[in-house]
């Protein structure tokens, strides 16, 4: 018995080509793309003729599969399965390099060698600048040109993140056309916008970074949408933390998980905590402007209020306050149509 196929008619291939001259569209009406030098990020190089089996064994990510187009979020655990260091992975010919955040450069780079033992591998600590471009609505950035030289590739936490690249010298506003297929712009540069600017959009999106967010040792990974991001390969093997974080992941049911929210009023301080009448159900993790990330209790979260006679649900909730304030929770890396392919 033959399998049914699937029959591509004049009117869907006319439906798809609709569909491209509309995206095409978007792009070319509201080219507003940005760049921002992240100087907020240190690069660590990790080389030697050991380290691929290095990182693979103790990262959570699969090494072999950051490629010179191709950077990777990953994270060091604990053995207890909570969260060491979060960071990004760049391949090169002859050493992988690790973005990670200023703050915690230090201590990672002594934990690394901590692990080295007799292993052949260089660590080190480098001069080179990270930078990206993005959109200023958070959209995805158009295709790239084919012929591009230029060292920036796709963010894999989130296509709001835009490209991310890594460069000897501190890189300038990028022209467009260096680096976009030239239907899509002109010869025009991408203006520079301050660091502060590229947090309010990550955050805007739900994109958790850095341990002033995720405190080191602290926070599960998971909780923070960690395998949103692409940050874990449950398939590559063991790593460190492996046991815990597997076993939370097979039972597919998490106590919290961070969201993105918006007040209509400025967003109260970092750690102000989330309540649902007299229960404290969960704390703001960092804000910017009316926007905040928040790490919210699901049972909270989901919880409806019922009429005592009859026991029907009503059709507004108990409200989540936060200073007193209520807010909107927004999509996040939790909402499966935010969730990005890797």
């Amino acid at each position: 018995m033959s399998l049914p196929t699937h029959r591509v008619t004049r009117k869907s291939r006319q439906n798809s080509k609709i569909l491209a001259i509309i995206v095409d569209a978007r792009h070319i009406s509201d080219m507003s793309l940005y760049h921002t030098h992240l100087t907020d990020r240190t690069v660590l190089r990790v080389g030697g003729a050991d380290r691929d089996g290095f990182l693979q064994n103790l990262i959570t990510v699969n090494i072999n599969q950051c490629t010179p187009d191709r950077c990777q979020m990953a994270a060091l655990l604990t053995p207890q399965g909570k969260l060491a260091f979060d960071f990004l992975v760049f391949a090169h010919s002859e050493a992988y390099y690790i973005d990670c955040p200023s703050s915690s450069a230090v201590r990672l780079l002594e934990k690394l060698k901590l692990y080295k033992l007799l292993a052949d591998v260089t660590l080190d600590e480098t001069a080179l600048h990270v930078a990206s471009i993005w959109h200023k609505d958070g959209l995805s950035c158009p295709p790239q040109s084919g012929s591009s030289q230029v060292n920036y590739m796709p963010d894999p936490r989130h296509t709001s993140l835009g490209l991310r690249g890594i460069f000897e010298t501190t890189p300038a506003s990028a022209s467009l056309s260096s680096y976009v297929d030239d239907k899509y712009v002109g010869d025009e540069e991408s203006p520079s916008v301050p660091l502060d600017s590229w947090h309010a959009n990550r955050i805007r999106h739900g994109v958790p970074e850095g341990p002033e967010e995720m405190t080191h040792g602290k926070v599960f990974p998971l909780e923070f949408g960690f395998q949103h991001m692409h940050a874990i390969d449950f398939q590559k093997g063991c790593f460190v933390g492996q046991e815990v974080t597997s076993r939370t992941h097979r039972k597919g049911a998490l106590r919290k998980m961070l969201w993105p929210v918006v007040f209509t009023t400025p967003a109260p301080p970092t750690g102000t905590p989330i309540k649902r009448g007299e229960r404290q159900c969960g704390e703001i993790i960092a804000t910017h402007g009316h926007y905040a990330l928040a790490l919210i209790r699901e049972d909270a979260r989901q919880q409806r209020a019922s009429t005592p006679q009859a026991n029907v649900p009503l059709q507004t909730s108990v409200p989540l306050l936060a200073n007193a304030v209520s807010f909107d929770i927004l999509p996040g890396l939790f909402t499966p149509s935010c969730v990005t392919k890797p």
